[in-house]
């Protein structure tokens, strides 16, 4: 990660001795639990950094279960700040993608821009030293550019994903109606998906999730940084496609599970409890 002298900080908080960087994971257990684990490895790593997860109430009670030991054990714990989850009639407690009803989840998904005001406020009343925000929350870039407050992107699932998901947006008009088509613009040998496996927003079936993607994707290449969740030796060419054609600057810090020193006996079982049901891209 990028040492405090990197930042462009603002001038109020200049002579602070902790520099405040405020977390704001996706609704979903395989985003909130990297972006908790990234925020324990900053606290025990750089002791000037003030790391704060923003999550909604109900969300709290992964955090907490995920910082357990490394707040213990750190004279600079990871600190929670709560704003109120969206009111999209679902029962109170019921904010987290992929635990419970799928429809339930169908919701949550389908509102999450809803929690723009809630972010917006938090970050205007405390007005932080850098955000790190969920690519699932572009908006988060603007509200912290009025601010003048560095922002950067955050995203558990490697530098791959990142650039299909480019990828396949700029091929949308053209995917016609063949079986197959050919992902172009990407590194290495080259890929066929079939056209039934595509994201419905690629088809022209939700124009509107594909205007949210082409947003997040121009926002990408906008904001300070974005904090990858792999490591080079994992997907160098695409770690490096990331850096030169997309990202202004990008950090591979992952797999951040293991870089918080936890035993490979609690991240196994855990693992398996969420990636499967609540990656959302």
């Amino acid at each position: 990660m990028a040492s405090s002298n990197d930042f462009p900080i603002n001038s109020n908080n200049v002579n602070t001795k902790k520099w405040r960087v405020f977390l704001f994971p996706f609704f979903a257990r395989g985003h909130l639990i990297p972006m908790t684990d990234f925020a324990n490895l900053l606290s025990t790593s750089h002791p000037d950094i003030k790391p704060t997860m923003v999550v909604t109430p109900g969300n709290t009670k992964f955090i907490t279960s995920s910082l357990g030991k490394s707040n213990s054990s750190t004279q600079q714990p990871v600190q929670i700040l709560t704003y109120p989850f969206p009111s999209i009639g679902l029962k109170p407690g019921v904010e987290t993608v992929g635990v419970g009803k799928s429809a339930e989840s169908s919701a949550i998904d389908g509102a999450f821009h809803m929690a723009r005001p809630g972010q917006e406020q938090v970050i205007q009343h405390y007005k932080p030293d850098a955000v790190i925000a969920d690519m699932k929350f572009p908006w988060i870039a603007a509200i912290a550019a009025e601010l003048r407050i560095p922002c950067l992107f955050f995203t558990c699932s490697g530098s791959f994903p990142i650039l299909l998901y480019r990828c396949l947006s700029r091929m949308r008009p053209n995917v016609g109606l063949h079986d197959h088509v050919t992902v172009l613009g990407l590194p290495g040998p080259e890929i066929r998906m079939p056209v039934l496996e595509l994201p419905p927003f690629v088809l022209a079936e939700e124009d509107n999730y594909a205007q949210y993607v082409e947003c997040m994707m121009k926002t990408l290449a906008d904001v300070f940084g974005v904090v990858v969740n792999t490591f080079r030796g994992l997907e160098l060419k695409y770690c490096k496609e990331l850096e030169n054609t997309v990202a202004r600057r990008a950090y591979f810090v992952g797999p951040v599970s293991v870089s918080c020193a936890m035993d490979v006996l609690e991240i196994c079982p855990r693992s398996q409890s969420y990636l499967v049901t609540s990656m959302v891209l």
